[in-house]
């Protein structure tokens, strides 16, 4: 088969401005050819004589799949005389790729530059760069020049070319002098042509047709298929603005699609996501739908934005309690809902009554005759209406009367207008004002109403009246009673025509007042006050004021000291009076278990018979008969209670002092320790004493409370004996694990040992038993220690260092393998993986069936001879140095398995020499064999496997078979109750 190639050029060639432009410039025309097998020879048109082409050199790159060689050499061979049409070693055609317009095909000298074995499929390009002679010097600008190609590979250089269903298709590019002929005219495409095939409009959704071409490389064909195009459909929502087109694609599925919703946004979704428009109006939206095969369909819709009504209201501040009205100026609407918070409307322009002042929020909602809703909220004022009040004083005929406007409105509304009206006609022009607060002189005496009307800013009013009464003006006049310093002055009213009472009694004091007609009051302070009654105040007012005197209490004081009980307590008087004189004493001395316990002397003395806090109490009365009295707190203090606790301690503790004395009188302040054993005195409260040996001292304590009250206690104190300790073991050393049995030993002089706390120094736990046996481990030197306690609680600790030596002990292990076998392969090697440097072996080999199964090398082999297998248990006790030991055990699994062997051939002469056929084995559970001549008849059987064939045919009487091949079969069961089916042939041979 002869393979086919041609040469595909990518692009046009182009020549760029060369570096050499000399007028003795002699290169003047580039051609080139590329053979179907990856070929290039490029050829150079000179015309200078026959110099030899070693002379001369060219600079060419040459590019192959994006990878760049750049060389300069000489050329490889040259022709002369010749023309461009024969040109030799190309069987493409020749492409020129730059020519000197003029000059080219007048010398037909050339050089050749050949590069072989480029390969197909990839793009590749030459570059000429430069030449530097008269054979290779650009002529005329060609260089540099680039010149790409493609080497199609031996396939189907055009694939299959799907085509839309009346689109217009560009031309399809061929290699150079390709004939190609169509198989379908009628899809559009003529029936054949030359070069590249044209473009046409395909007609037909499902036509195809072959297209075949020929060219110098290449023989072959593919198929243009003209494809349906796809159908383009959407739905789309009208809204209003703000609101979001839905679109819903009903175009063909899987597909590309590209939607434009014409406001300069896109999307290439199939379902694009609800869009918004910035504005209303209307929008042409467009949808283009591309199959796989590039195949296309446009769909396109107006889609509207309605506009929304733009909703708006004015309103005037109204006072409470009246309506409002709404003026609607809504642009765009044609419907109207309103929200008052309270209430609503459909109305366009409603009235509304709120519940009171305040600002309200108010809602109108519009809709457009599209449907469209927008709405606006605005806050509506309702004005408060003022409240009108005021007061006025007591009238008195012909006296000014004052009013005070004491009305207000809730802000920011304020009070702009005040009208007052007095009821007085008679006083003419004077009956109104317009003053905030005005006075008014009254005619006569009788009953007015009083009116006032108020005027907010807002315009909201308010009316109020008061009736007034004028009455005649009254006479002020009362007595006094004269007392002691805080006794009560009573107050007797004698006041003509009056009804109301002010009264002041003349102290600094702020509660010095009253408004009763006859009051009482106490003054605190001796001396004279100037009291004054006003009746009626006001207008209408009388005042009297009296002189009134209060005599002063005596001062009553005295002291007395704190003493302890049993001691005479000396009383000292130290009352005073400002004026007159003191004249009488008497005292209580506060002591309710005596009936003597008083005195009339100016200082007095008592002794109490108990302690405690005694109230005294001191009575003085003056020359003006006035009496006080003071009362104070004696204390006769309690000795205090001395007393200590303290614990039985050990020799050479120190022993601890706790001193729990009960002051009953303030607190302890001295203490006083003698503590029986010739040692100093201590001040502590709770010393710490080490006493000097084991006995019972007596000792003393003295304490002193802030009262200076003394008290004194003895207790004995007792030291106890300290143990003796010292222990020993049954055993000092050994292998690991060693158990050691210890031996207390420990003895005190009094009292008993009660507790005992061993440390076997491997951090284990300790023990409090007396002889206890610990186990060691792990092998070392442990040093031991006892701690021994008394009934008394008292330690004594012993230790004997580095007392138990334990040896290490092997650790024994090892390995079988294998460790599960068949009695086909009984020998099982064993490893010794023992730890702890054993220095001998002794193995037992479980092997019941004979006494020879031990050995003492360290890894051995063993071969178990039993016909059935077992389960062997073996054993390995190791021994180290110190001749500490350890065993340890495995199990060795010998399976029984099954074999069975039978002879080829066997000689009945009667000889003694292979005279019979049988077979043999072991494993064997059931058994029967079968032997057949060659026609098929059974001339032997038995199931015994040790009954041999002696070459006699069944069912004669001793009839040897004759010398010939016999077939053979043989039904086996194994232990391992597994079937074996055999067949074999046996010779018998005479």
């Amino acid at each position: 088969m002869i393979k086919k190639y041609y040469l595909v050029l990518l692009v046009s060639i182009s020549l760029l401005t060369g570096l050499f432009t000399s007028v003795s410039a002699h290169s003047v025309q580039v051609a080139y050819c590329v053979s179907c097998n990856g070929n290039l020879r490029i050829f150079f048109e000179h015309w200078h004589g026959y110099e030899s082409i070693n002379s001369t050199s060219m600079t060419i790159s040459l590019t192959v799949n994006n990878v760049v060689s750049t060389q300069t050499a000489s050329p490889q061979s040259a022709v002369y005389a010749t023309t461009l049409a024969n040109l030799p070693g190309c069987s493409t055609p020749i492409i020129v790729a730059a020519a000197c317009p003029g000059q080219a095909n007048n010398y037909n000298n050339w050089v050749i530059f050949d590069y072989v074995g480029l390969p197909c499929g990839v793009p590749i390009s030459f570059t000429v760069i430069s030449g530097n002679t008269v054979f290779t010097t650009d002529a005329c600008g060609m260089y540099p020049l680039t010149v790409p190609f493609l080497i199609p590979c031996n396939s189907n250089f055009l694939s299959n070319i799907n085509v839309c269903d009346g689109v217009t298709t560009s031309p399809i590019v061929v290699p150079p002098n390709t004939v190609w002929t169509n198989s379908n005219p009628a899809i559009g495409l003529p029936a054949f042509g030359v070069g590249n095939i044209p473009s046409f409009t395909p007609i037909g959704p499902t036509a195809s047709a072959v297209i075949s071409y020929v060219s110098a490389c290449v023989n072959s064909t593919f198929n243009i298929y003209v494809t349906p195009n796809p159908t383009a459909s959407f739905s789309a929502t009208t809204v209003c603005e703000g609101y979001a087109t839905t679109y819903i694609n009903q175009s063909a599925l899987n597909c590309i699609y590209t939607w434009n919703f014409g406001d300069a946004t896109t999307s290439n979704v199939q379902n694009p996501p609800p869009h918004t428009y910035a504005l209303p109006g209307i929008y042409t939206v467009t949808l283009v739908v591309a199959d796989s095969g590039g195949c296309t369909a446009t769909a396109t819709q107006i889609v509207t934005v309605e506009p929304l009504p733009v909703p708006s209201f004015i309103a005037a501040n109204v006072c409470a309690g009246s309506m409002t009205l709404f003026n609607n100026t809504t642009v765009g609407g044609v419907t109207y809902s309103w929200n008052f918070g309270s209430g609503s409307s459909i109305l366009q322009n409603p009235s509304f009554g709120f519940p009171g002042y305040g600002t309200y929020p108010v809602q109108l909602i519009a809709t457009s005759a599209a449907g469209c809703v927008d709405s606006i909220s605005q806050t509506i004022t309702v004005d408060p209406i003022p409240v009108a009040s005021f007061t006025s004083t007591q009238f008195c005929n012909y006296n000014l009367a004052n009013f005070t406007n004491t009305s207000n409105v809730v802000s920011p509304s304020t009070i702009t207008v005040n009208y007052w009206n007095f009821g007085d006609p008679s006083s003419l022009t004077n009956d109104t004002s317009s003053l905030l607060n005005p006075s008014h002189t009254f005619t006569t005496i009788g009953t007015y109403t009083v009116t006032l009307v108020v005027t907010t800013n807002s315009g909201c009013t308010h009316t109020i009246a008061h009736v007034i009464t004028v009455i005649p003006p009254p006479t002020a006049l009362f007595i006094a009673t004269t007392v002691c310093q805080n006794a009560l002055m009573q107050f007797t009213n004698q006041s003509i025509n009056a009804t109301v009472y002010s009264w002041n009694f003349g102290t600094p004091a702020l509660n010095d007042t009253s408004s009763l007609a006859n009051p009482s009051f106490t003054y605190t302070t001796a001396g004279t006050y100037s009291v004054t009654l006003i009746t009626d105040p006001g207008p209408c007012s009388d005042t009297s004021v009296v002189v009134v005197t209060v005599w002063p209490l005596p001062v009553v004081a005295f002291t007395a000291p704190s003493v302890c009980f049993g001691n005479i307590t000396n009383f000292t008087n130290q009352s005073t009076i400002s004026s007159g004189t003191i004249t009488a004493y008497a005292w209580n001395f506060g002591n309710p278990t005596s009936t003597t316990d008083t005195s009339t002397l100016l200082n007095a003395t008592y002794q109490y018979t108990t302690s405690g806090t005694f109230n005294v109490t001191l009575i003085c009365v003056s020359s003006n008969g006035c009496v006080n009295f003071a009362t104070i707190p004696v204390f006769v203090n309690t000795l205090p209670v001395a007393n200590f606790t303290s614990v039985p301690t050990c020799l050479g503790s120190p022993t601890i002092l706790n001193d729990v004395s009960v002051p009953t009188t303030g607190v302890i302040t001295n203490w006083s320790w003698n503590f029986g054993d010739g040692s100093p005195v201590s001040t502590q409260q709770n010393p710490s004493h080490i006493f000097p040996n084991d006995s019972t001292f007596n000792t003393t304590l003295i304490v002193t409370n802030t009262a200076g009250c003394i008290d004194t206690i003895n207790f004995p104190v007792i030291i106890n004996p300290l143990p003796i300790t010292a222990f020993s073991a049954d055993t000092f050393a050994g292998c690991s694990p060693l158990c050691v049995t210890f031996i207390d030993q420990s003895s005190i002089v009094t009292g008993n040992i009660v507790g005992w706390s061993w440390d076997f120094g491997d951090n284990s736990a300790l023990s409090t038993l007396q002889n206890p046996t610990h186990c060691y481990s792990t092998a070392g030197l442990f040093t031991v220690t006892l701690s021994a306690i008394s009934n008394g609680g008292c330690i004594t600790t012993f230790v004997i260092p580095n007392m138990i030596t334990v040896y290490p002990s092997p650790t024994a292990s090892f390995l079988a393998v294998p460790y599960v076998t068949s009695i086909l392969a009984p020998i099982v090697s064993f490893t010794d993986l023992t730890q702890g440097n054993p220095i001998s072996w002794q193995w037992n080999f479980g092997d019941l069936a004979t006494l020879s199964d031990t050995s003492i090398i360290q890894n051995p082999q063993y071969n178990y001879t039993s016909e059935f297998g077992s389960v062997y248990n073996v054993t390995l006790t190791v021994t180290n140095q110190y001749g500490c030991s350890d065993d340890t055990l495995i199990q060795v699994i010998v399976e029984p398995d099954f074999a069975f062997y039978i002879p080829t051939a066997f000689t009945p002469n009667d000889d003694g020499k292979n005279d019979s056929f049988f077979g043999s084995g072991y494993g064997i559970t059931e058994f029967q064999i079968w032997i057949f001549d060659r026609w098929g008849n059974l001339i032997f059987t038995t199931k015994d496997i040790s009954q041999a064939w002696d070459g006699t045919v069944l069912g004669t009487a001793g009839e040897v078979a004759q010398i010939d091949v016999y077939v053979w079969r043989v039904n086996i069961t194994d232990v391992l109750y597994k079937k074996h089916n055999l067949v074999g042939t046996v010779t018998l041979i005479k």
